[in-house]
């Protein structure tokens, strides 16, 4: 009652308003209320002038955002018709092709510096343009800092395998431009910048932000965005193409959309092999960052299996040293969902650097997945959604 009262106070004074004019019509009380009525009228237009402003200001605000979403969208829209036309000339200029000739550090700089543009064009565009063309772009500047490093005559990629990756990564781009991203409900948030035990000894920490629009380029483990991204990559990319999976990883590293993938399929081998000793400080892990499904025949019949490649991530090599074949994933077991790791039915062992890539085959992956994997994996995925949308 009482919040009611207070929300509702100017029809709260209306009404005894009102009521005193019908006592003092009903009774003898004119002459006393008379001086009193012509002091009212008085104070009348001003107060009405103030009713108004305190009443109409939450519409004003209302058509204040609604107007500034109207321009954002328009900007928005704009930028969305930008990034599809570069997109076109993009796929004329990087089109699918089979292989013929050996990657260069100059074609890949010459890449970075078109997708460098598309995302500068995509600044403005729908959320997840800006997102994904950043991906793309970041990647490029992975690969290039990759080549750089390496000596020219070690490079056995080819430079039609990344224009066809990078042609069906701008169909995915082209699609997202199609699309607003999200529907804002109008509505606005007072927030700060900073806590508010430093607010009151700072200035310029309080802003106004509308409701639902995401300008961020942050990556969510459990995107569908960055589903897409890898399910892509595994398609298109070879398990000899080790520096475009490295590459396509450091851009968002995590595990989470591969073991959607495989959740999807319903396969399963670790995201994550972690070491069960540690190495100096902390313990050594091997991040999936690629798999490649292949199909070989033989006289015993047609054999389906995975290449699954897994790199070290970290900044302290430990592969070179202490990882020489599948026996020594004995001491290794599964990080993402920590249960133990087996080396069994695999097989075709190799080591490139801090890249370990093993065999495993579709009927091994399907068999570990229906062994009690797939159950633990949902609940690993469910959990995931909880934690990073709570």
């Amino acid at each position: 009652m009482k919040i009611w009262c207070h929300l509702n106070w100017w029809l709260i004074t209306i009404v005894i308003v009102i009521l005193i004019t019908i006592i003092s019509t009903l009774t003898d009380t004119n002459d006393i209320l008379n001086e009193w009525a012509e002091s009212l009228t008085k104070l009348l237009t001003p107060t009405s002038i103030i009713l108004g402003l305190i009443l109409g200001y939450p519409l004003l605000k209302k058509k204040l955002t609604e107007s500034y979403i109207a321009k954002q969208f328009d900007i928005m829209d704009n930028a969305n018709r930008a990034v599809r036309t570069k997109c076109i000339e993009l796929q004329d200029k990087y089109s699918q092709a089979k292989r013929s000739n050996h990657i260069t550090i100059e074609y890949i700089a010459e890449a970075q510096d078109d997708f460098l543009e598309l995302r500068q064009k995509a600044i403005d565009a729908a959320p997840d343009v800006y997102k994904y063309a950043n991906l793309i772009y970041q990647s490029l500047s992975n690969l290039y800092e990759i080549y750089e490093r390496q000596d020219k005559e070690q490079v056995f990629d080819y430079k039609e395998q990344l224009s066809t990756w990078l042609n069906e990564q701008t169909h995915e781009i082209y699609d997202y431009s199609k699309s607003v991203g999200c529907i804002p409900t109008g509505m606005t948030k007072s927030k700060k910048r900073l806590n508010k035990r430093l607010s009151e000894f700072v200035s310029g920490n309080s802003f106004i932000e509308v409701g639902d629009i995401d300008h961020s380029i942050d990556y969510l483990h459990s995107a569908a965005m960055l589903v897409i991204f890898y399910g892509k990559n595994n398609h298109i990319f070879d398990y000899n193409n080790i520096n475009y999976f490295l590459a396509c990883y450091k851009s968002a590293p995590s595990p989470s959309p591969f073991a959607r993938l495989m959740y999807n399929s319903a396969i399963y081998f670790p995201p994550v092999l972690r070491g069960q000793k540690k190495l100096i400080f902390h313990y050594p892990e091997l991040f999936l960052i690629g798999y490649s499904r292949r199909i070989s025949s033989s006289p015993k019949g047609e054999e389906r299996y995975y290449i699954c490649t897994y790199a070290n991530m970290s900044n302290v090599s430990f592969v070179i040293g202490t990882i020489h074949n599948l026996d020594s994933l004995t001491e290794y077991k599964d990080g993402y969902l920590d249960i133990p790791f087996s080396i069994e039915n695999l097989s075709d062992f190799s080591k490139t650097s801090e890249v370990i890539q093993f065999r495993i085959s579709v009927e091994e992956a399907e068999k570990r997945y229906n062994d009690g994997i797939g159950y633990r994996l949902q609940s690993r995925l469910k959990d995931e959604i909880k934690y990073y949308h709570k």
